[in-house]
């Protein structure tokens, strides 16, 4: 199981983005492509408007996936 919040780090930190990458992944395989998609163009639009915003907004969206998927539903 894994848990949102022990990611923690600055966003656009690699060591962040890794480990989100695999929490992703083990909670599902299919949108770790997506998460890669999302990235980048968090990336393009941080470096096109010089302002860093787009990676915190990033870092919490996973964040939350990672959060509401990953965690096993109590019935």
């Amino acid at each position: 199981m894994v848990r949102a919040g022990r990611l923690m780090g600055p966003p656009g930190d690699p060591l962040v983005e890794a480990a989100l990458r695999v929490a992703v992944s083990a909670v599902d395989l299919a949108a770790a492509d997506r998460f890669d998609r999302e990235l980048r163009a968090a990336r393009w639009e941080a470096e096109r408007t010089g302002s860093s915003a787009p990676l915190p907004l990033f870092v919490h969206r996973w964040r939350t996936y990672i959060a509401a998927h990953g965690l096993p539903c109590r019935s």
